[in-house]
């Protein structure tokens, strides 16, 4: 079965949201603000980074230190964050009233920051002990996003130091794997959509700025053209499945098909935005251009599970498998710099190898930091025998409606990161509870009593379709 052009055309408005609704990167919001009574608050800068505390007077001596998501380099924001902002509100001020101490760095530099984060983190809990003598007696390590693989770097590297690890909607694939993944998802793009794009060698953040914003008012408009929109409909879903993208979103509830076409576009201009964002960042950081889709075949992603889910809009599986095949003919084919590429793996290659308590927490349907992030992390978990120390959660979105002017949108459980604040506690609730009882902790009964909703550990996520080390 195929999609009608009458049906195809209900796609637009849809279509249109995305624009306002996607971004080429999910930034972070500072969650540092004035001391309640009875906390003390202090900030400063180590090396660059700018950092901030939090102590409440009732302190159980456990620290807490955040990491939080990617800044691209145009990104003003140089703030300390000392927790995640939940979708609710601010998870700072719950956590403080529950006794624990803050800790957070802004890294010395924006991007893909892993190494910077790392090391920044090091020298402010080695500060933070030495203001605080004989008062620290655990410290557990969280994040979100690219604060997730920070996070996870951080416990494998130095165990020694923390009690426990908690990243959250983690690029715990890696630096290598996630830069493969979306410089995928951006050839696939400019192949079916804008064949003369450039994708790599921006003089400026300026230009790299310029040029997603005109891949996305391309595919915007061939969405959005009757005369293109039947073609480009398939085509959009094709580049989704193939990349284990979601056919829903926060914003997009994926009910029906046009939600769906909303959310796969979202996805993959997110996915593909990072590429273009990132890349003058990552060959600074590396000496050269370390992605590479040299030696990708994507007819071998057509598998039984991306057909089941390409027919499952309406769709059929050899169009799935025609689409894949025009892929390996014009997809442009980048080679990278074996140097730059070794380096890279600097920027954040988790092995599995993990000696501290760790619970993981993922939206189910994260168009950016795909659920199968935690899949093939936890394949190495496995390869590892690390299994009793990892506890992974999930969290399911309720019913909803596509997000629109006057509301609509998930609550929790679909997007990147997002969680509410009681889902949050309920995180490192769980983390404390592994830690100090010394096994793995059934999470229902701490997110029950955190209050924390959409709890769902029979998910299983998409299989890691990309490269995997």
């Amino acid at each position: 079965m195929t999609v009608s052009p009458r049906r195809a055309r209900r796609t637009s408005v849809a279509v249109l949201t995305a624009a306002a609704t996607c971004g080429a990167l999910a930034l972070t919001t500072p969650a540092v603000s004035a001391a309640p009574a009875g906390v003390t608050a202090t900030s400063g800068s180590i090396r660059g980074a700018a950092w901030a505390a939090k102590v409440p007077a009732a302190w159980n001596g456990t620290v807490l230190l955040f990491n939080h998501g990617i800044r691209t380099t145009l990104d003003p924001n140089r703030a300390a964050e000392l927790a995640p902002t939940g979708s609710d509100g601010d998870a700072a001020s719950s956590l403080l009233a529950r006794g624990y101490a803050l800790l957070g760095s802004s890294y010395r530099s924006n991007g893909f920051a892993v190494r910077d984060a790392v090391n920044d983190d090091l020298l402010l809990l080695a500060s933070f002990k030495a203001s605080h003598p004989g008062r620290v007696k655990r410290t557990y390590v969280w994040g979100a996003s690219l604060g997730g693989l920070i996070t996870e770097t951080l416990a494998e590297e130095h165990p020694g130091l923390v009690a426990g690890a908690a990243p959250a909607c983690g690029v715990l694939a890696g630096a290598v794997p996630i830069a493969d993944q979306v410089l995928d998802t951006l050839v696939m793009t400019r192949a079916f959509f804008a064949p003369t794009l450039k994708v790599a060698g921006y003089a400026t953040d300026a230009e790299a700025l310029k040029v997603f914003n005109g891949l996305k008012a391309t595919v915007l408009k061939q969405l959005s053209d009757p005369a293109t929109q039947t073609a480009s409909v398939g085509k959009i879903l094709a580049i989704a499945t193939l990349q284990g993208l979601p056919y829903l979103t926060s914003s997009f509830a994926g009910r029906v098909t046009s939600s769906q076409v909303g959310a796969a576009t979202e996805g993959v201009l997110t996915q593909a935005g990072a590429a273009i964002l990132g890349s003058r960042d990552s060959m600074a950081r590396t000496g050269g251009n370390y992605a590479t889709n040299v030696g990708t075949l994507y007819i071998r992603k057509v598998n039984a599970q991306t057909v089941a889910r390409f027919t499952s809009v309406g769709l059929g599986g050899n169009l799935l498998r025609s689409y894949a095949l025009t892929l390996d003919r014009r997809v442009l084919r980048l080679p990278a710099n074996p140097v730059a590429r070794q380096r890279a793996r600097s920027l954040g290659a988790p092995t599995g190898l993990v000696k501290v308590p760790t619970v993981t927490m993922h939206t189910e349907f994260d168009q950016f930091v795909t659920a199968a992030n935690e899949q093939l992390f936890a394949s190495r978990v496995a390869a590892r025998g690390a299994g009793a120390k990892v506890l992974q959660t999930w969290i399911k979105p309720p019913a909803y409606t596509d997000r629109t002017a006057t509301g609509g949108g998930a609550p929790y459980g679909a997007g990147h990161c997002n969680f509410t604040v009681s889902q949050w506690d309920g995180l490192v609730d769980t983390l404390n509870t592994f830690v100090t009882t010394r096994a793995k902790p059934n999470p229902a009964p701490i997110f029950t009593a955190a209050k924390a909703p959409g709890l769902d550990q029979g998910f299983q996520p998409l299989t890691w379709t990309g490269t995997k080390a």
